[in-house]
Parts: C-alpha cells; sequence; structure tokens
C-alpha cells in the first residue's frame, strides 16, 4: 500500500523555522527602502497584512493591473517577483542555520512514530481512526510505502526523514510475521532554495489583467503549472502520479490555499476514482479547542466547503459520496520536534516502540 504524505510550511514551523509571510515581509520592507523604487513600489503595493503565502501569491495574480501586455512592462513585474523571491532564499538560508540536527536519534524516532501513528485515536476522531485502522488492517500483507510531496523550498523535511533510513519500521496486524513500511520518495513540486523555487498563482483566472493572462510567454513565467512545464522538469508528473498509486494521502502543514488548487483537486479526483483511497487533513486553527463541540462541527463544515470550491463545475466528483473518507483533525502536534537551536539538547521522549500491533 502506498501512503503519501503532503508537507507544507507548517512543517517548518512546528520544528522552529520563521517561514511566515508575516516573518519576511517587515525583513523584506526594511531591505527594500535602500533598492531601487521599482521594488519599493511592490513593496507598497503588496498586502502587509497577508497571512499565507497562498494568499501573497493572490496577491500578485491582483497586482498584475498595474502592467501593460508587452515585455518590457510585464518585465518590471518579473523582476519585482524575482528581487522578493531570492532575498527570501536568502532569508530562509540565514534562519535555517538557527536549526540544529545533531541529536539523530532523537529526531528519527519521532518521525518514525509520527508516520507509524498519524492515523491513530492520538490524533483522529474514534471513528475516523477506526476506519483507517480497517484500512491498514485490510492491506497489512503488504509492505506500505511512504512518499512524500514537499512544498516547502527548504529541505529541513527531508534531512529528517532521511535519518531514518530506508525502513520506517514493522507492522503486524494479521499475523506474527511483520511487514515493513518504507521510505519512498521526496518530490520538492515547487523546487528548493537550490533548485528552480517558483511562486506563482494556479491558473490564469487567478491574473486579474486579462491581457497578461492570455500571453503564453507571461503566464510560464507565474503560473506555477505552467513554469514547471517551461523547466522541463519531473517533479511535477512525480508527484501527481504519487497521489494517483495512493491509497491513504496524508496533509500536515498545508493551507487550504486557491493558489495550490491543481493540488486540491486531484486528491478529490483520486478519492473520487478510487474507492478505497482515504484522505487525512491536519489543519492548523489557533483559535481551536475541543471544549467547544459546536465550535468543531462549525470548523470541520467550513473545511469541507472549501475542499468542494475546488472541484470545476463540469467535474463528475461526487463530494458527498468522498467526503466520508476524508478525516479531518485540529490537533498540529503530529511531528513534535523542536530543531531551533536552544541552551538545552531535551526534545521529546523517544521510547515508543517501532513494531505496531493490532
Amino acid at each position: 500500500m502506498r501512503i503519501t504524505f503532503l508537507i507544507g510550511n507548517g512543517f517548518d514551523l512546528s520544528v522552529g523555522l520563521a517561514s511566515r509571510y508575516s516573518d519576511y515581509f517587515p525583513v523584506y520592507e526594511k531591505e527594500v527602502k535602500e533598492k531601487d523604487k521599482l521594488f519599493q513600489h511592490f513593496s507598497d503595493e503588496i498586502n502587509s497584512n497577508i497571512r499565507d503565502w497562498s494568499d501573497f501569491e493572490l496577491e500578485l495574480g491582483k497586482y498584475t493591473k498595474h502592467f501593460d501586455a508587452d515585455a518590457d512592462s510585464y518585465g518590471k513585474l518579473i523582476a519585482q517577483i524575482d528581487d522578493f523571491l531570492n532575498g527570501f532564499i536568502i532569508y530562509l538560508k540565514r534562519e535555517s542555520e538557527k536549526l540544529t540536527f545533531e541529536n539523530k536519534e532523537t529526531i528519527a524516532t519521532a518521525i518514525r512514530k509520527s508516520l507509524l501513528t498519524f492515523y491513530s485515536k492520538d490524533f483522529l476522531q474514534d471513528k475516523s481512526a477506526d476506519k483507517l485502522k480497517k484500512v491498514f488492517f485490510e492491506h497489512s500483507s503488504y509492505q506500505n510505502v511512504y512518499d512524500f510531496i514537499n512544498f516547502n523550498y527548504t529541505e529541513i523535511f527531508d534531512k529528517c526523514i532521511n535519518l531514518m533510513g530506508s525502513v520506517i519500521g514493522q507492522h503486524a496486524y494479521k499475523s506474527d510475521r511483520p511487514s515493513k513500511d518504507l521510505c519512498g520518495q521526496i518530490v520538492h513540486v515547487h523546487g528548493t532554495l537550490e533548485n528552480y523555487p517558483l511562486v506563482g498563482v494556479n491558473d490564469k483566472s487567478q491574473i486579474v489583467n486579462t491581457d497578461l493572462a492570455n500571453d503564453d510567454n507571461f503566464t510560464k513565467l507565474v503560473i506555477k503549472p505552467s513554469s514547471n512545464t517551461a523547466l522541463k522538469l519531473n517533479r511535477e508528473s512525480e508527484a501527481i502520479s504519487m497521489i494517483k498509486s495512493s491509497t491513504v494521502i496524508c496533509t500536515y502543514g498545508m493551507s487550504l490555499g486557491q493558489t495550490d488548487k491543481k493540488w486540491w483537486a486531484l486528491i478529490l479526483e483520486q478519492l473520487s476514482k478510487n474507492l478505497i483511497c482515504q484522505l487525512v487533513l491536519f489543519i492548523y486553527d489557533d483559535g481551536f479547542s475541543s471544549t467547544s463541540s459546536t465550535k468543531r462541527i462549525q470548523k470541520e463544515a467550513k473545511v469541507y466547503d472549501r475542499l468542494q470550491s475546488f472541484i470545476a463545475d463540469n467535474s463528475e466528483i461526487d463530494f458527498e459520496s468522498v467526503k466520508e473518507r476524508i478525516y479531518i483533525t485540529f490537533k498540529t502536534n503530529l511531528f513534535d520536534l523542536k530543531l531551533k537551536r536552544t541552551d538545552t539538547d531535551s526534545m521529546i521522549d523517544s521510547s515508543e516502540p517501532n513494531i505496531i500491533t493490532v
């Protein structure tokens, strides 16, 4: 059975990296004051109150209204985006140096435990955990292969995964003979700090300047799927293949952003075509509290509504049927790691066993 994790910025934040838009934008505002007025204008026009990176990308689509549909004009926009992204890459490299991977065994054990228990009652509602446990039980005669689609530019998650080696653990559900849980591939669908990082929108509908939205020379620079195609890299096709071969998909640290609509639509399509496929969503909500049943029900309904909005009007996906195989949790402590350098070496308790038995 293949299990695919989609990893977003929430993972980097959880281990101690200051990688929010709100973390970087004040740095950019300060640095841009020493630059050409072209870049200062970009800083002035882009909304500083943005919370998520996906919202920033939507702002880029709106910002196109300031430019004409000729290469000289929109070339200024591309220069502004490049300057912003280059500054962010430098910032992330600097912030990444504040993390430590010295406690290798502790990190490996924590990651291993997270991957082997993400569908347990520690994180999911009882009925959701029971349904997923049944799926794992029914496929227990086979090896489990865990693949990862990383939406971050950093390779912090990769380093943690690689510390485990190729074998994550073992499972023994139906018999005393365990089957292996193996680590598969990691794909950075939007690039890395050193390998063509992408920022942009999902499709031309998110570019308010209709002339530019219909200019192929422009769209391949700012529409992420088009940029991947122009770069002639396999990362997008590899990520698509991972999702299409998945029995269980889990997202962690991902915002339900419109600028990644392609991926949410693809996941829902997989759920629709593969009636065994299950989706687990770790949703960050700083206002969530388990003391209010009404708020949880309302928040869950909003997540379902947002997912449904990713389905195209002409799609044959019956959302009500796939909804039964979508499990939402607002507990965000799955990867309980703190990698930021401190005065102490203690991070977590790593005494859990690696064999899962039922």
